[in-house]
């Protein structure tokens, strides 16, 4: 997604997504400048009403980014006017600040350039057309972390044995299922009904017993990421901080059903 995204364009209406301002900065870039002087601001100069949506990523304080969000819009706003002056009408202009990327499943903290953006409405005219609002998504929990417990091993003399290693989970794994193995870590969040998984980490735990059995365990935390689907062709993996795969939003949300059988099958 480029700095400039158009959402679509009609001859009555256009939607455009200016992104990737500064990491805190309300000050246009170039492209955005271009934009607004080139189609956008043809159609200004021919009368119009124009809305403006303010955005910002979650890195930075709720309250900051909220004004953060604003600033941004009024600064789009001065630019609309010193191209077409007062030839169109401005709606409104709102703050979502970081609203609509936690709503995407972003994590507190997080940057992303794509939020650090101001959303563009404009309509042939004056007043837009009345429109009917949707019914608000229908909402559903789901889980935001789970445990998979998987290897445990060590060294304990069993008669004839003598002192083997040898591991507990494959003897369990034969008989039950891996998902048997995980648990749900009670973390839930409410999403609407067609979220999907938009991000998956995985963070390797171990820990070993001071028994005499030095008996080793490990277990895996997988935290997942919600969003819309709109717009997404591959969901990423990532082991502990860096990018282990990508997958199709289809196989995310197998891996989220079944995490044990990702992470304990033979393939891992």
């Amino acid at each position: 997604m480029g700095e400039v995204t158009t959402l679509w364009s009609t001859r009555d209406a256009i939607g455009a997504r200016l992104s990737h301002f500064s990491i805190g900065s309300d000050v246009l870039r170039p492209a955005h400048i271009s934009f607004i002087q080139g189609e956008l601001g043809r159609r200004l100069r021919q009368n119009g009403s124009v809305h403006l949506l303010g955005l910002a990523s979650r890195s930075g304080g709720a309250a900051f980014n909220r004004e953060l969000s604003r600033r941004r819009a009024n600064a789009v706003l001065a630019q609309l006017r010193s191209v077409a002056g007062n030839n169109f009408k401005h709606l409104s202009s709102e703050a979502g600040g970081e609203s609509a990327a936690a709503l995407a499943g972003a994590k507190d903290g997080a940057e992303d350039p794509n939020w650090r953006a101001v959303i563009i409405f404009w309509w042939s005219r004056l007043e837009p057309p009345p429109t009917t609002r949707p019914p608000p998504p229908k909402l559903i929990s789901r889980s935001v972390s789970k445990t998979v417990w998987g290897e445990e091993s060590g060294s304990k003399s069993f008669g004839d044995r003598g002192d083997s290693t040898f591991n507990f989970s494959r003897q369990i794994l034969g008989i039950w299922d891996p998902d048997s193995r995980v648990a749900d870590d009670g973390k839930k969040i409410s999403v609407p009904d067609d979220y999907v998984v938009t991000g998956i980490h995985i963070k390797l735990h171990q820990a070993s017993s001071s028994l005499p059995t030095g008996v080793t365990s490990q277990w895996y935390e997988v935290t997942f990421a919600w969003g819309s689907p709109i717009g997404l062709s591959q969901v990423d993996v990532y082991d502990g901080t860096s990018l282990s795969q990508t997958v199709s939003p289809k196989s995310a949300m197998e891996i989220y059903e079944h995490p044990g059988h990702y992470l304990l099958r033979p393939h891992r």
